[in-house]
Formats: structure tokens, sequence, C-alpha cells
């Protein structure tokens, strides 16, 4: 299921008009946590998946990991030259992401942990452990991917 919201939220990351694929790729990883509760037969519920996932990104990522989220997006308004690097950057952030928040969604979920137990400031080691194991494992991500503190 990660795997297949992987490469989903790459294709989502190559969404030319910034901010519109952030909201794509937040969206994708919400649906795979739609399946994961589903295969855990955890209850769901949308509002605490966007939540959680913001809780979780924003409580773990550097400053500088997060400006570079928003830079490869925001450089697709730039004509040609910031389009291109947009358009590298963007989907390798996406896969890195989507593939930490599953990886730890499913270890929190076997611990028996629900969306509503969740607790970004606890799983923040894991989540970063994650966005390093996903840079050495998802193609073309090793160059492209910014570094975490």
């Amino acid at each position: 299921m990660i795997t297949r919201h992987i490469a989903i939220a790459a294709g989502a990351g190559l969404i030319p008009i910034p901010a519109l694929d952030l909201a794509a790729v937040a969206s994708v990883q919400a649906t795979m946590l739609y399946y994961i509760c589903e295969i855990y037969s955890v209850p769901f519920s949308k509002e605490a998946a966007r939540s959680v996932i913001l809780s979780l990104v924003g409580a773990s990522l550097p400053a500088a990991e997060s400006r570079s989220m928003l830079v490869a997006g925001g450089l697709k308004a730039i004509p040609v030259i910031g389009t291109i690097a947009g358009f590298l950057a963007s989907p390798a952030l996406a896969s890195i992401s989507t593939y930490a928040i599953g990886k730890v969604f499913v270890q929190h979920l076997e611990s028996g942990g629900t969306l509503l137990t969740f607790n970004a400031h606890k799983m923040k080691r894991h989540f970063e452990d994650a966005l390093e194991r996903g840079k050495k494992i998802i193609p073309g991500t090793k160059d492209t991917a910014p570094a975490t503190a």
C-alpha cells in the first residue's frame, strides 16, 4: 500500500501549479492512511488524518527541510528553469515524505495506536529515520532530496 502511494505522490508532485502540488500530495498521503487504517481495522477520519500528517511533518522536519519543500513547489512558478527544477525536486520530496509517513503509521498501528492516539512529537525520531531510509531506497531521490538535521 505504501509503495503504491509513493508512486502516486510522485505524480502529484509533478503538478505544475505551486501549492496545488502540495495539496495533492497531502491528499494522496491521507488516502494512503485510509487504506492502512482499513488493513489494521482502525477507525479512520479524514480530518484526523490531515491533522496528524501536518503535525508529524511540522514537528519533524527541520526548518531547512520545510523550506526545501516549499521552494520546490514555488520554483514551478518561474518560467522554464524554475519549472524544470521544481519538476525534479517535488516528486522526490513527495515520495520520501509519503514513504516516511506510511512507515511511521504502520509502526504506530502495529503497536495498537489509532489516528486519535497518534503523538507526533513521540514519533518524530521514527519519522526522521524513515525519511533517511526513504532517501536511500526510493529510486531517483538520493541526490535530489535535502538532508535532514
